[in-house]
């Protein structure tokens, strides 16, 4: 799986490939960037090709809903979405399924937007050295 999110990068290959958004991430008090996930036409099987501007729609209306926390709705289109663009974003689905199963325990805030923040997060320790 290839992720780009520097913009000039995003616009310059959604020119020939076509870019799933995946996770919007805050790494400073004023900065966030929104990762995708570039699938070429070796990552679409040629059953898919018919159908692939449907996929990518259902791919765009599950990280809508994901940032509405519409759960149900994002478990229903995770599991339409599996297996779809020779399974290269099925790693992604996963963690959001696992995400969802604990965000829908969590108390979130209303101006929750589904920005995950790595400032406040365990793991931000990792992307600091």
């Amino acid at each position: 799986m290839y992720i780009v999110y520097k913009e000039n990068e995003i616009k310059q290959l959604q020119l020939k490939y076509l870019l799933l958004e995946m996770d919007t991430v805050k790494i400073s008090e004023d900065t966030t960037i929104t990762a995708h996930c570039v699938i070429s036409s070796d990552d679409i099987s040629l059953d898919e090709f018919s159908v692939i501007n449907k996929k990518k729609s259902q791919h765009i209306e599950l990280i809508k809903n994901y940032k509405l926390k519409n759960w149900n709705k994002c478990c229903d289109l995770i599991t339409v979405l599996m297996g779809s663009f020779k399974g290269e974003m099925d790693s992604f689905y996963n963690i959001l399924l696992n995400r969802i199963d604990e965000l829908k325990t969590t108390k979130l805030d209303s101006n929750w937007t589904g920005v995950v923040n790595l400032i406040s997060s365990e793991i931000y320790k990792y992307y600091k050295q």
